[in-house]
């Protein structure tokens, strides 16, 4: 198992049968941290992450979609950030759909980069049964 970073693909890039696909995750391009890659309908790919900072003494207040509360503290976003990668190479990400019938389809996705811009997007699916 372990770690992954998210990845959001621009639906004007892919064929209409993923357009409804959101789960792709990859462990290639920065160091898995569960953080999120766009590639943009222009074909760029940026980075979204976030800085943090920790209080110690606010473990009573509930947790928001920009907080983290654990037993000994809270984590808090303190800046985001988006940065554009001059990736060169080839992202792979993969996620996974139900056909009809109810069999599950493994779906990789290698997305090759020059310079950091999309060159062109390959797809496979593999049956799972």
């Amino acid at each position: 198992m372990g770690l992954f970073t998210y990845v959001e693909i621009a639906k004007e890039l892919l064929p209409e049968k993923y357009w409804e696909l959101k789960d792709w995750q990859t462990k290639g391009v920065i160091e898995p941290s569960m953080d999120l890659l766009k590639i943009t309908p222009d074909g760029y790919l940026y980075h979204y992450w976030n800085s943090y900072t920790f209080d110690e003494d606010d473990t009573q207040e509930p947790k928001t979609e920009s907080s983290l509360v654990t037993w000994f503290g809270k984590w808090k976003v303190i800046a985001k950030h988006a940065d554009k990668l001059e990736f060169h190479g080839d992202l792979h990400t993969y996620s996974s759909y139900k056909r009809e019938d109810d069999k599950t389809i493994w779906v990789d996705l290698y997305a090759r980069f020059t310079e950091g811009k999309l060159i062109n997007i390959q797809i496979e699916e593999k049956d799972l049964a």
